[in-house]
């Protein structure tokens, strides 16, 4: 697949390293994002930055994934904000 243009892809790790690269990646071949991270703020920073380069993120929220319970709320936020997600890159850490 050379192109997301129409999908939802929902990113771990997204606010720094190979997660952040992902994130960026994935916008430039269209998708409409949806970013989790450890970090709030790193997070939050990132959205701003690919929202300010034209970006679809429609949804940054703060997560540790290796916390069962912070993943079961993720999705459950996820699928309140968006219809659905087409891709999912664990880049977590």
């Amino acid at each position: 697949m050379t192109k997301f243009d129409g999908k939802t892809c929902l990113i771990t790790g997204a606010a720094s390293g190979l997660g952040r690269a992902t994130a960026f990646a994935a916008a430039a071949k269209g998708a409409d994002l949806v970013l989790t991270d450890i970090s709030e703020e790193a997070l939050t920073a990132t959205a701003a930055e690919l929202r300010a380069q034209g970006a679809k993120v429609q949804l940054a929220h703060a997560a540790d994934v290796s916390d069962h319970a912070a993943v079961v709320g993720l999705a459950a936020h996820t699928f309140e904000a968006v219809s659905r997600v087409d891709i999912v890159m664990n880049v977590a850490g």
